[in-house]
């Protein structure tokens, strides 16, 4: 931690092997996890889902592509994959807050983010994992 007041960069690095950020914004049916559970909620939304952007997809040469492997050091993850405009560049969002069960061979984002404390005094992580996505 810096001895004076600076910017301190404590999330994932983006780098060449990991160049997306994962995010994990609530669902608007999911709003916790006991609605998340509930038959109403998992009618409207059928599975999880991770949007890209669609620049990003060209990238990767993953636009005819409807399921991707996400991964990083902790694991990987398979997820169904949509292009959205609305996505930012360089962004994974997984909506929602899924159980392992609703992922293929049922690993979910979890296996993705860290469970240490995030520093300097504590927290979730949510938002500070790298990924990298390729087809399969």
């Amino acid at each position: 931690m810096p001895k004076l007041p600076d910017h301190w960069e404590v999330r994932d690095s983006l780098s060449k092997e990991k160049p997306y950020r994962l995010i994990t914004p609530p669902a608007r049916w999911f709003l916790n996890s006991t609605f998340n559970e509930m038959s109403l909620s998992q009618d409207r939304l059928t599975s999880p889902k991770a949007w890209m952007h669609p620049q990003d997809l060209k990238q990767e040469g993953l636009e005819n592509v409807a399921q991707v492997k996400l991964g990083n050091e902790r694991g990987e993850i398979e997820v169904a994959l949509e292009a959205n405009q609305d996505v930012q560049p360089g962004l994974v969002v997984i909506e929602g807050l899924w159980a392992n069960r609703a992922f293929p061979a049922s690993k979910g984002v979890n296996t993705l983010t860290s469970a240490d404390a995030a520093l300097p005094n504590g927290g979730a992580v949510f938002h500070d994992t790298t990924v990298w996505v390729r087809a399969f």
